[in-house]
């Protein structure tokens, strides 16, 4: 049995994480746009830019499961499809606002559902 007291620091320390990986995320695709390396789609270094990014949507989304987990669990609910559904937001309106929507989208729902599936076949 987890108490609220371990709910609430688990809370606490991946709404942090999400944040601080959201400000990174954003600010090293601002740092590539300044030096151009966004307008350069066949070179390396967009290619290592974009693989990052991608991990970084991960982690982000799977910080915001915990997240959302935690409150859920912290009302007295079970976890289910509403959680998942609400750790989609925040990665989705990261990439929004990157202006990567519709790039990034499809890679990262495949990446998503295995992560739903690494959570529902850890316990």
């Amino acid at each position: 049995m987890v108490t609220k007291l371990e709910l609430k620091r688990s809370m606490a320390i991946s709404f942090f994480l999400m944040l601080i990986i959201i400000v990174t995320s954003w600010a090293l695709w601002a740092t590539a746009s300044a030096f151009g390396i966004i307008e350069q789609t066949e070179s390396m270094l967009y290619y290592a830019l974009v693989i990052v990014e991608l991990i970084l949507l991960f982690f982000v989304f799977m910080f915001s499961m915990v997240f959302f987990g935690c409150i859920a669990e912290q009302q007295g609910r079970e976890p289910g499809v509403i959680v998942i559904g609400l750790a989609y937001i925040p990665p989705i309106l990261l990439m929004y606002a990157l202006g990567v929507l519709e790039q990034f989208l499809y890679v990262f729902l495949v990446l998503s559902v295995l992560a739903i599936l690494y959570v529902v076949y850890s316990e």
